[in-house]
């Protein structure tokens, strides 16, 4: 069995944390229907209401995500998504001298 990755910009803390909370939030919504429906009267048919599903989904495997990584920085090189005007004008505010400082210095 190939090794998985969590892909999803969580760490191991959160996705540990998020996945009892989403199971308790689904929960939770379930006994709220149920409650609502009870709250309607005699005619309440809770059997009608269904709990939805919890999943957990497996991350991309470790190789195929590392390959499509350096595919989309191999790409990035070749094709960046800022100009190199974009570029230098971010360099210019970074460094702390714009253009429109050196207008008003006569």
């Amino acid at each position: 069995m190939e090794e998985r990755v969590d892909a999803w910009g969580e760490s191991q803390k959160a996705a540990r944390k998020n996945l009892p909370l989403k199971r308790a939030r689904i929960q939770r919504a379930y006994r709220r229907a149920v409650s609502v429906e009870l709250a309607n009267g005699e005619g309440a048919d809770t059997a009608a209401i269904r709990r939805k599903t919890f999943r957990k989904w497996a991350g991309p495997r470790r190789r195929n995500h590392l390959e499509k990584q350096a595919a989309r920085l191999e790409e990035l090189q070749t094709n960046p998504r800022r100009s190199d005007e974009a570029l230098e004008r971010r360099r210019q505010r970074r460094s702390g001298v714009s253009a429109r400082s050196h207008e008003h210095e006569d």
